[in-house]
């Protein structure tokens, strides 16, 4: 599979893959991306990168059964099927992402 992520995201299934960059800026205007799980045999060329602004990746499934896309890793309400010969084309929004962070109210509870 592919983990693709914003800065924001970057923090948690990205940032503990073996051989990623880790964390990296929130307010990155990239996209980050590392493959999982490929097989060495496969003589593959590209296993991680950066989707810089203006650029776009494309991917094209080659899956004859079970390809899936999930959103944030959300199998249960964010996936869909991804059936040999479908494509993906990802790039960055110029819209910036947005995160919520929660904070201890100091009254033992969170704000």
């Amino acid at each position: 599979g592919i983990v693709i992520t914003t800065g924001a995201g970057s923090t948690g299934w990205y940032a503990n893959i073996p051989g990623s960059d880790g964390r990296f800026s929130r307010t990155s205007k990239d996209l980050k991306f590392i493959v999982r799980e490929h097989s060495l045999a496969g003589h593959y060329s590209m296993t991680k990168g950066t989707i810089g602004r203006g650029e776009a990746m494309t991917v094209r499934s080659k899956m004859n059964v079970d390809g899936c896309i999930s959103f944030d890793g959300d199998f249960g309400k964010r996936m869909f099927e991804f059936r040999r010969g479908d494509v993906l084309k990802v790039r960055a929004s110029r819209l910036p992402v947005c995160a919520i962070s929660l904070q201890e109210s100091g009254k033992g509870g969170r704000e």
